[in-house]
């Protein structure tokens, strides 16, 4: 007989270590306030502190609500 649930759930383990191992959206050098977000300001990385890579092409052309330095996560409040 098959055992467990239909919905695939993280274990305990594998949760803990998520927002370290996946990506996010992050400044690649330093974004004034009001600056656009473009391919050569914004890169994926590591950790996933910021918004998710699907949402690159919906950053790209809005504008900064605050300076960000390079390696910042780029998270909603930070979208104007």
């Amino acid at each position: 007989t098959t055992r467990g649930t239909p919905e695939k759930q993280p274990v305990p383990a594998e949760a803990e270590i998520a927002s370290v191992v996946r990506k996010s959206l992050h400044a690649s050098k330093q974004i004034e306030t009001g600056e656009a977000f473009s391919p050569e300001n914004v890169e994926i990385t590591r950790p996933a502190d910021g918004k998710k890579p699907a949402a690159y092409d919906r950053v790209l052309g809005s504008t900064a609500a605050e300076r960000l330095e390079p390696g910042d996560p780029i998270t909603t409040d930070r979208i104007e």
